[in-house]
């Protein structure tokens, strides 16, 4: 079997997130690519968790082909750091579908260009900069610099001001605009599990919708599919609200009114680039807009983003009328039509210009069992 591009991504990106359910990778991925190196010996399905790891063979072809270029982690199955892991890797796979640079292994790479870098490649080397925090990974995305966390139901507890204080020291010398970006599942899930009720006991530690609310930083939700992945690419481009509100208006492009922190006025009301899922300045937009006499505003987003959350929270109730944005406005915007980030699928050039054939050790007859497609 000869190794492609595409293949050496798929381990690499197995390197990085340690483990990934097969129903994750398959968001880039096809069936029988992963089939083809599990055949070939170099992952394979751990019957522990479902997921797929790199077997030694794996590691030792990576380790060969970019030496210290890439990071050398030690295992763990422990159930809670698998199901970590696992979310970080669906965090990881939308960076990479976004068009992300995810093969970073420090911090230099996000003064580049929009990256991904995990803080965990620095406690692996001895080194914790970061303290206790919770943040996930940060990113270089366009103009922003992002601090990712992860949420769930079992997302626990945190300290905002402790997890601001190792966000800004780690990152003063990358630049950008502060962000933190909360990741997970779905839009709903995420929603959920920051409106959830909790009582407010007074303590610094306080669960993720608290500490939504206490952010002095811009907070953006992030669904870990192929939605939130366009939403990365759009938030990746410079000026993005600005650019993508004219191409979805065109020349009903009207500037916005003064005193809104909103991006134009469409139709004789306040209109906003919702696209990037800051639902505090939507929220806010709604109340400013209420003050100086609009009865509603206007909001523009994806599709998935409209029909998961926007048109219940805003459309629904009357606040604002919703639109969704269109392929000729992404594609104005882009500059080419609306595209994720895939592999080509050609030959793997080695870095002494060699191909690599990678011989198939075991057949599969088959595709994953039910019971291993989480």
């Amino acid at each position: 079997m000869l190794l492609s591009v595409r293949d050496f991504d798929l381990l690499r990106l197995l390197r990085w997130c340690r483990c990934v359910y097969p129903s994750d990778l398959k968001a880039v991925f096809s069936e029988s690519e992963i089939l083809n190196l599990v055949g070939a010996g170099l992952m394979k399905l751990h019957s522990g968790s479902a997921s797929l790891i790199l077997t030694g063979k794996g590691q030792h072809l990576l380790n060969e082909e970019y030496g210290n270029d890439i990071p050398n982690m030690a295992p763990s199955y422990r159930e809670i750091d698998i199901a970590r892991r696992v979310r970080t890797a669906r965090l990881i796979l939308t960076a990479y579908h976004a068009g992300l640079q995810v093969f970073t292994t420090d911090m230099e790479a996000l003064t580049i260009g929009s990256a991904l870098f995990l803080p965990s490649l620095t406690r692996a080397r001895g080194r914790n900069l970061w303290g206790n925090s919770r943040i996930a990974a940060v990113g270089r995305v366009g103009d922003l610099i992002c601090g990712f966390h992860n949420i769930g139901s079992d997302a626990g507890k945190i300290i905002p001001a402790d997890e601001l204080r190792a966000f800004s020291a780690n990152t003063s010398g990358v630049g950008g605009n502060p962000v933190m970006i909360f990741s997970g599942t779905g839009y709903r899930e995420i929603l959920a599990e920051l409106e959830a009720a909790a009582p407010d006991t007074g303590n610094r530690l306080v669960r993720y919708g608290e500490a939504y609310r206490r952010m002095p930083v811009p907070v953006h939700l992030l669904a870990c599919d192929e939605t939130g992945a366009m939403q990365l690419k759009i938030m990746s481009e410079p000026d993005y609200r600005n650019r993508l509100t004219r191409a979805a208006l065109r020349g009903q492009y009207r500037p916005p009114p003064d005193g809104l922190d909103c991006d134009a006025l469409f139709d004789g009301i306040p209109f906003l680039m919702a696209a990037d899922m800051d639902l505090r300045r939507s929220d806010a937009a709604v109340e400013a807009a209420y003050s100086q006499g609009y009865s509603q505003i206007a909001m523009a987003a994806l599709e998935a983003q409209t029909k998961s959350i926007l048109d219940a929270r805003y459309g629904d109730t009357g606040k604002a009328r919703i639109f969704m944005l269109t392929e000729s406005a992404l594609t104005e915007f882009f500059g080419c039509p609306p595209a994720l980030y895939a592999p080509p699928d050609e030959a793997y050039p080695t870095k002494k210009g060699d191909v690599l054939y990678a011989p198939l050790i075991r057949a599969h007859r088959g595709p994953f069992p039910d019971s291993c497609k989480k």
